[in-house]
């Protein structure tokens, strides 16, 4: 970054004089633009206006400097989108795992049924139960599935960007 200020510095300024003074106060060198003890030492200083060549070269250089930094951002923000994917698709995984151990429960429940009226009704029961977990756990599948389709759209637009800022 510093070098960029430095660079901006040059060209912007034209060739330019300044002093700068080294003194030697309590054992110690310092530098100022101002006398800062009897015996300092006036440096002179000459800024340099570089040439129009030099800074085309310097003002292309800055440009490519900042579309590597934007091609950096736009990656880390895809490896993100990615991680979002991840996550989102464990998510998936332990919502599917609960829902069968819940249709597990609901099936051991159902093998316990009498083969009577009785019996008959209560594992009728438990199969609407059962069509129930199962429309829960599915809603809360596709949502985040949703999400994930639009995450990965998303991916591919960065995608093409990076692409064209690349150049490739």
């Amino acid at each position: 970054m510093r070098q960029v200020i430095a660079v901006m510095i040059l060209l912007s300024s034209a060739t330019a004089e300044a002093a700068f003074y080294k003194c030697v106060v309590g054992g110690k060198t310092v530098f100022s633009d101002q006398p800062c003890a009897a015996d300092a030492e006036k440096l002179e200083v000459r800024v340099i206006q570089p040439s129009e060549e030099e800074q085309k070269r310097v003002e292309k250089r800055l440009k490519k400097w900042g579309k590597d930094l934007s091609i950096s951002e736009l990656k880390r923000r895809r490896a993100a989108l990615v991680q979002s994917i991840l996550d989102d698709e464990a998510r998936i995984n332990n919502l599917n795992a609960s829902m069968e151990r819940d249709l597990a429960l609901l099936r051991a429940k159902k093998l316990r049924a009498n083969n009577n009226l009785a019996g008959a009704t209560w594992e009728e029961s438990i199969s609407k139960e059962m069509d129930a977990v199962t429309k829960k756990y599915q809603l809360q599948i596709d949502r985040i599935q949703r999400n994930i389709d639009r995450t990965r759209n998303a991916i591919g637009q960065l995608d093409r960007r990076i692409e064209r800022e690349s150049g490739f």
